[in-house]
């Protein structure tokens, strides 16, 4: 959130991307773990375990570069926002830009490499990297950027573009790779696609809830968390007997059927959505049981943790 006082002064100010690194900044960059998808891991745990920066040295960070994308937004403040987390391939970091750019900067100096227009909004909520590919949501579907010039690889889906097929497919979040699988939520459908060709494996229609911001996976059980929206049809063309919306919603990764769903708000008006991408964790109950746990956040303020091998809510 941007307070509005400090969002209207960014009508007149270069929005810029600034990097904080410690003093250990130039021997440990190599030795780092790599942040290869926006939420640091698909469990959406978010959390680095690098010990470099820690309670006994974090107020020794200095500023080491500044980096401004060059880009002023004309179009009312609130409106215009990166919610993209950047990511680290081990060599590039790798940033968007609300005009709609994919850019690669030098982690060591901020100096830019390559940037590659594409069809916004551009990773509007984060980014995937695997095997010297970026996988970027746009408005056009995921399209397959390589790490180290920027252009679209052609070797993947329709020529570097999976889940479009000549129509608009707006994709907000980073999809998730499982072995030779692609996991993408569209705005109101998972689908599965196979690497490299980008065929489609299966598909799960949310009947009008959508997908914006949740998006983790269980590898330990093939399972998919999603959190959704409010209905987009409010008012009639929805099937309310299969709602999705305003839910936690647990997948099967295998062949996309639904393993079970828990709502939070019914019949929404209000778009009280759930937020934020599930975190999955293992976590040792009161009784002692270990168990493997999602968790997803709604913005009534309420938290649903879900056993997810039992598929029942904790």
């Amino acid at each position: 959130s941007i307070p509005l006082g400090t969002a209207k002064n960014m009508i007149t100010k270069k929005i810029y991307f600034i990097l904080i690194f410690t003093i250990f900044f130039n021997t440990t960059l190599l030795k780092a773990e790599n942040w290869q998808t926006s939420s640091g891991e698909f469990s959406g745990t978010k959390f680095s375990s690098l010990k470099k920066i820690n309670n006994n040295n974090v107020h020794k960070l200095k500023l080491a570069w500044k980096y401004k994308n060059g880009h002023i937004p004309k179009l009312k403040p609130l409106r215009i926002n990166n919610q993209s987390t950047p990511i680290f391939t081990g060599k590039n970091l790798i940033v968007t830009s609300v005009d709609g750019n994919l850019i690669s900067l030098n982690p060591l100096t901020g100096k830019e490499k390559w940037r590659t227009k594409l069809r916004g909004p551009v990773g509007k909520r984060g980014l995937t990297f695997n095997d010297g590919n970026i996988f970027v949501p746009t408005s056009q579907g995921v399209v397959v950027v390589k790490e180290f010039d920027g252009k679209i690889n052609e070797e993947y889906g329709e020529k570097g573009f999976i889940g479009y097929y000549g129509e608009r497919f707006l994709t907000l979040v980073p999809p998730i790779i499982d072995n030779n699988n692609l996991l993408v939520a569209h705005q109101s459908k998972i689908e599965s696609y196979s690497l490299p060709d980008g065929k489609t494996n299966w598909k799960l229609d949310l009947n009008g809830a959508r997908v914006w911001s949740g998006f983790s996976f269980d590898k330990k059980t093939n399972t998919i968390l999603i959190v959704t929206s409010n209905l987009i049809n409010l008012l009639g063309n929805t099937n309310i007997k299969n709602d999705f919306s305003n839910s936690l919603v647990l997948i099967d990764s295998k062949n996309g059927q639904v393993k079970c769903k828990f709502k939070d708000t019914i019949h929404d008006h209000w778009d009280l959505d759930l937020i934020g991408s599930p975190i999955i964790s293992e976590v040792t109950l009161i009784t002692g049981e270990k168990i493997n746990a999602g968790y997803a956040f709604s913005k009534t303020g309420n938290t649903l943790v879900v056993d997810i091998n039992k598929c029942k809510l904790v």
